[in-house]
């Protein structure tokens, strides 16, 4: 978050993808995430996530609840100006939007990130998770028990999401 000149914060934008905005779902953390940050995703993430739910599972009801949020979204029409081979479409509206914005993306999307992340910034959902704990909107017991959730929810075991966001809230615990 930045401060402006009458000591006022303003949020940052983000571009979200579907895979992260899920994470986000399966740990009830959009709300806190819009009070810090303002969430920009392009149309067809919302596609994806109206995609979801046509299903009556798990993921289908989580894609529900984020969408009762989406009046909060900046949702923007995305005109593809570079095609990253191997993205699917959606991915390249989030990578195509995140460049074009010179904004970060959010994202879970290991293989997206190989193929993007030199050539813009991008961050794992559980950067909100970190950012809500340093600003003491989350407790460390609290963090901890939201990454163990979402490894075993997103099937995660020791992958480089879970390690690293595990070891930054280890790294910045309280005394």
């Amino acid at each position: 978050m930045q401060k402006n000149s009458k000591s006022k914060f303003t949020k940052d934008r983000f571009i979200i993808d579907t895979s992260a905005l899920i994470s986000l779902g399966l740990i009830e953390m959009i709300e806190p995430v819009l009070s810090i940050a303002e969430i920009v995703v392009p149309k067809g993430v919302i596609g994806e996530l109206e995609d979801f739910t046509r299903y009556e599972d798990r993921l289908g009801r989580i894609a529900k609840k984020i969408l009762t949020y989406q009046e909060n979204f900046i949702i923007e029409e995305v005109r593809l100006k570079e095609n990253i081979r191997y993205l699917d479409p959606v991915d390249n509206e989030c990578y195509n939007l995140a460049r074009d914005k010179e904004l970060p993306l959010i994202t879970d999307d290991l293989k997206a990130i190989k193929r993007i992340g030199d050539k813009i910034l991008t961050y794992y959902s559980t950067f909100f998770l970190i950012t809500l704990f340093l600003l003491s909107l989350l407790n460390y017991d609290d963090v901890l028990e939201l990454i163990e959730k979402l490894r075993t929810e997103r099937n995660w075991r020791e992958n480089v999401i879970y390690t690293e966001t595990k070891q930054e809230i280890i790294k910045n615990a309280p005394d």
